[in-house]
């Protein structure tokens, strides 16, 4: 399918007197979200890919008016590009995570799927897999969207690494490498219909951390609660090879 001329807004979050999470040695996220939005703009317009951000400078946009940007040019892609922090101020933790709308089984929980794989292509931190969530720029916004947390920036390691321009560039790509393969396979690739079958793994203490996924030998992506592993069965292969490693 032809990804010309599809409109994607890249919402950076915060700005202005909204600086978000701040590094340990006073990094303000605003910042990083802005040069990584722009980045991964100038990916895209290369492939003819039309490209609106919510905003283009260090000023701050309601979050409804950040979803009525989607929603005005109705968008094919709507992604919110953050940094975390942990709330308990603990900088040994460095991770990455992707949400969706909670909505239910929609292209947004495939767009996040593809995003999960990129992301741990690019970036290669211990990445969760998307998560379902209520943030109020994800509700009543176009479909698919999701909102991305490449990184903690509370990690004096990784803030040192959210300085650097290749680092950015890396972030840039696997939002890029998703966003153009989510559009190529026509919103249908991986995504999860209320038909899908699932295979289930089920165990006792499962450490989420070091669940892996592989269907014939490529990593995939797998939903995880209560101790159950889900992964969403392509229902257009057959003869498929499926290993899920993980321990306890």
């Amino acid at each position: 399918m032809s990804i010309e001329g599809k409109t994607v807004v890249l919402d950076p979050g915060h700005g202005g007197a909204s600086k978000g999470a701040v590094g340990p040695t006073g990094l303000e996220e605003k910042s990083v979200n802005l040069h990584v939005a722009l980045l991964v703009k100038s990916k895209l317009a290369s492939r003819g890919i039309k490209v609106i951000l919510t905003r283009d400078g260090d000023y701050d946009v309601p979050l409804d008016r950040r979803v009525a940007i989607a929603r005005q040019v109705n968008a094919d892609i709507f992604i919110s590009i953050h940094h975390n922090a942990n709330a308990e101020r603990d900088p040994t933790i460095n991770r990455t995570e992707i949400y969706y709308p909670w909505e239910g089984e929609t292209p947004s929980e495939d767009l996040a799927t593809h995003l999960y794989l990129a992301f741990r292509r690019h970036i290669g931190l211990e990445t969760l897999p998307p998560l379902p969530s209520t943030y109020r720029v994800m509700r009543e916004n176009v479909e698919p969207t999701v909102l991305g947390e490449a990184s903690y920036i509370s990690n004096p390691e990784n803030e040192r690494q959210l300085r650097r321009k290749e680092y950015l560039e890396r972030e840039a790509s696997a939002y890029t490498e998703a966003i153009i393969n989510y559009l190529a396979a026509g919103n249908a690739n991986l995504q999860i219909t209320p038909q899908a079958k699932y295979i289930e793994v089920t165990g006792d203490d499962i450490d989420p951390a070091t669940i892996e996924v592989f269907i014939d030998d490529k990593p995939y992506g797998y939903r995880y609660c209560n101790g159950r592993i889900l992964v969403p069965y392509p229902q257009r292969r057959a003869n498929l090879t499926v290993k899920v490693r993980t321990s306890r």
